[in-house]
């Protein structure tokens, strides 16, 4: 038996190819682990429109369709023209595409060219449909169709498995335009700003956007941005007042190295929002980075968040891209596990709403909390938290008695004006009984 059972292994080993699987150097669209799409299948499984190999289906008429006229729009060519002047250069970079999966992708390579061509024209399209400048007949949507659908669509667009590489997008943008791939790189994300993407689905500081002229994206180089869930993660605006909420690599090393000692071995969980609240400790929000949450003079300091089923959808699929390619580096995987630890119940989402730190376009308070506690699943605690030294002072400033007395006492007074009332009712009688006896004692003492 167990001659067998080598015999077995040898044979599995032989028979299975190893080589399909890349190496994660090489790897930037992942495939999500079963146990995560169990917990919410809609939020790692495209709705409306399919891309790339992974989820590709052209049985999905209507999307194909909308696919076919967004190439002819941007290539109005005769197929034997298309084949050579666009399908052609896309065929050269198939093996480039294939490396950026894990596993070997089944498609013949001429297939897979033509995929990626038609889901980059589309996308390409739907930029050039929500751009604020274009004239209502620069794109194949109809105005009134694309407010209706934009959500679902961006929202797919940016999901990790959906994702085709960049440098086909900047390709494809470069044949049509007929520049080099840099100025197409530098357009592509010119594009990106002006659909207006991160207005609709970034989920932190939404005042930034009221002003007439949106910030420009900063030009990543294109070796840097893999896709275009990877360029969501890494732009930030030209006017250095206003920073993009993700902090860079550089800053994220620093902040680790200063904020997370190593000797920090113990865990530290942070009280809910609404024991921190009746502890004394107040919300406010602020518009800075992720990396600037701080707890100062009784004040913990979070960012803005809106709330809604599209970002609520971008969040699960940028915590395993950012765990998948940040190491160490997972802010936004660290705040999610701040937010949940803070948010237990109705009652902690009704404080933060009340502190204007979260504005739900959800149904009820429930849904935020339960929406945070299956975003915190999966999330393995690191010893270099970012966030260590707001655990260390919210856990200290919780468990001071006289501070944490004052502030239930001042907290159960304040609730309602009679009690108020009431209690400076008794003062006043506690006062004058006190005079009253002081006299009687006086009047005695002269009388003997």
């Amino acid at each position: 038996m167990a001659n067998q059972w080598i015999i077995d292994v040898k044979n599995g080993l032989r028979n299975h190819n190893l080589d399909s699987f890349r190496r994660s150097e090489e790897v930037s669209i992942y495939e999500f682990p079963e146990f995560l799409v169990q917990l919410k299948q809609s939020a790692y499984f495209p709705q409306m429109v399919r891309l790339g190999p992974l989820h590709h289906d052209p049985t999905l008429s209507q999307m194909h369709t909308h696919k076919l006229h967004a190439t002819r729009k941007m290539f109005s060519l005769p197929e034997e023209d298309l084949e050579r002047e666009v399908i052609g250069p896309i065929l050269a970079l198939v093996p480039r595409v294939r490396k950026c999966y894990r596993q070997n992708i089944e498609y013949q390579d001429g297939y897979l060219a033509w995929m990626l061509t038609l889901d980059a024209c589309f996308i390409l399209e739907i930029f050039r449909a929500l751009d604020s400048k274009a004239n209502s007949d620069h794109s194949f949507f109809n105005r009134n169709t694309i407010v209706y659908t934009v959500y679902p669509i961006l929202t797919d667009i940016l999901m990790l498995e959906n994702q085709i590489p960049l440098f086909v997008l900047v390709r494809i943008l470069g044949l049509q335009l007929k520049i080099d791939e840099e100025s197409a790189f530098t357009k592509l994300c010119k594009l990106f700003d002006d659909a207006r993407i991160k207005r609709l689905l970034y989920p932190f500081k939404e005042g930034a956007f009221k002003e007439k002229a949106p910030p420009r994206f900063e030009i990543v180089s294109e070796q840097n941005s893999k896709h275009l869930l990877n360029l969501f993660h890494q732009q930030s605006p030209f006017d250095t007042k206003r920073e993009f909420i993700f902090p860079s690599a550089s800053e994220l090393h620093k902040d680790t190295d200063q904020r997370c000692p190593v000797h920090t071995k113990r865990e530290i969980i942070i009280p809910t929002a609404s024991e921190l609240r009746r502890a004394g400790i107040k919300f406010t929000k602020m518009e800075g980075k992720l990396m600037e949450i701080s707890i100062k003079k009784n004040r913990f300091h979070l960012p803005r968040i809106r709330i809604s089923s599209g970002v609520e959808t971008l969040l699960h699929n940028l915590m395993p891209f950012e765990i998948c390619e940040a190491d160490d580096r997972c802010v936004i995987s660290r705040y999610v596990h701040v937010m949940y630890e803070l948010i237990h119940s109705e009652r902690d989402v009704s404080v933060l709403r009340k502190a204007e730190i979260i504005k739900s376009y959800l149904g009820s308070d429930r849904e935020v909390a339960d929406l945070f506690k299956t975003l915190s699943k999966g999330i393995t605690r690191s010893y270099k938290d970012p966030f260590a030294k707001v655990r260390e002072d919210a856990h200290k400033h919780y468990h001071s008695k006289i501070k944490v007395m004052v502030a239930e006492f001042t907290d159960d007074h304040r609730s309602s004006p009679w009690i108020t009332v009431s209690v400076i009712a008794a003062c006043l009688i506690l006062f004058f009984a006190a005079v009253q006896t002081i006299f009687s004692l006086h009047r005695k003492l002269l009388t003997n």
